[in-house]
């Protein structure tokens, strides 16, 4: 009688963990370089798909026509290396890093207004305006709540 009792328990005490296993979704699929993005330490963004994604905000946002795509995007991809050199250089502290990455993004900046009709540049500056404001808002994610 305990046999009958305790075999169906022993089945589902196995089977309910190889169920959960089969259900586990795989791990991201490596990039060419052999590693997935969630591998890498401290990445939490891909630059090449932040730069594609804030090419496309722009497009949408500016009306910019495949001329001034190209040139914005070959511009992004001049950059990038500085970009990528900076957040790997060790030896600067955050602060450092944070004004570099200021001063590169000034730069970069005023390449792309180079790029710009006189209406896009004022469109442009009052998106990166509202986007300031956001981020020193704290976006749209709730604040915690003050601890006493």
């Amino acid at each position: 009688m305990k046999i009958r009792t305790l075999l169906p328990l022993l089945a589902a005490s196995v089977a309910f963990p190889l169920a959960s296993l089969q259900s586990e979704t795989p791990p991201p699929a490596p990039s060419a370089s052999g590693t997935s993005e969630s591998q890498k330490p401290g990445n939490k963004r891909n630059p090449e798909e932040m730069a594609q994604k804030r090419l496309e905000r722009m497009k949408e946002s500016l009306s910019l026509n495949d001329e001034q795509m190209e040139k914005i995007a070959a511009i992004q991809k001049k950059q990038m290396p500085a970009f990528q050199a900076i957040k790997a250089d060790t030896t600067l502290t955050k602060e450092a890093k944070l004004e570099k990455v200021k001063a590169l993004r000034e730069s970069m900046d005023t390449e792309i207004n180079g790029v710009l009709t006189t209406a896009q540049q004022a469109q442009w500056k009052a998106n990166k305006e509202k986007m300031k404001a956001l981020r020193e808002k704290g976006g749209d994610k709730p604040k915690p709540a003050p601890t006493n």
